[in-house]
């Protein structure tokens, strides 16, 4: 269903967003990599921030904070949500993920 639905959002970075994070809640990393890529540096721009909410449908925990720190670095405007995404609500004890937290000065 989530494949499908993604599949035919008209907007291109949500719906590489879209099949990304089902094709990593499926377990199918190979598959969550094209679509990954495709966000990576797209127009000249990346959405690390797009890329770890999607990461984090995947098991690989550092991917979702290093490309959180990426989207730190490059001041993405989506990173406000940071705090309050419930995409990221099972890394909220991560120290990575606090660490960001405490970089963009959120009170704990």
């Amino acid at each position: 269903v989530y494949k499908r639905q993604a599949g035919e959002c008209s907007n291109a970075r949500a719906r590489n967003f879209g099949m990304a994070a089902a094709h990593l809640k499926d377990g199918n990393q190979a598959e969550a990599d094209k679509y990954l890529g495709l966000l990576e540096g797209n127009q000249g721009y990346s959405y690390n921030y797009l890329m770890a909410l999607a990461s984090a449908y995947g098991p690989d925990q550092e991917e979702v904070i290093s490309r959180l720190e990426r989207s730190y670095e490059a001041r993405e405007v989506m990173l406000t949500y940071l705090k309050v995404d419930p995409g990221f609500k099972r890394f909220r004890d991560d120290p990575g993920f606090k660490a960001i937290l405490q970089k963009m000065n959120y009170p704990e």
